[in-house]
């Protein structure tokens, strides 16, 4: 079923399909927050939206590849999910690091 659903947001990249999920984050009935792993190594972020969301989050996704960040993979307005490529960094999110990110990091 997982593969299923996968298959339809992939886009070019078909291989994630197969990828594992590594969940990242998660708020109950708003979004869901994934890191497709594929052999190990981190491949895409995958977001799935509840409601209207989608809509406003896929425009930000394409204007950020427009300006040089993750490409958008591909997204599945149905299922509001969405995949961008992975970008290796660390990360910045208060709630995974515990503090808000300095000047430095942000830049």
């Amino acid at each position: 079923m997982r593969q299923k659903a996968l298959r339809r947001v992939v886009g070019v990249l078909p291989e994630l399909a197969a990828a594992d999920l590594v969940l990242l984050r998660y708020k109950p009935g708003r979004r869901m927050v994934a890191r497709l792993d594929l052999q190990g190594q981190p491949r895409g972020v995958l977001k799935v939206m509840a409601g209207r969301g989608f809509d406003g989050a896929l425009i930000g996704a394409t204007a950020a590849m427009a300006d040089g960040q993750a490409p958008l993979l591909g997204a599945d307005a149905a299922s509001g999910a969405m995949l961008t490529a992975w970008i290796p960094g660390h990360p910045i999110c208060p709630e995974m690091t515990g503090h808000a990110p300095d000047r430095t990091t942000v830049a």
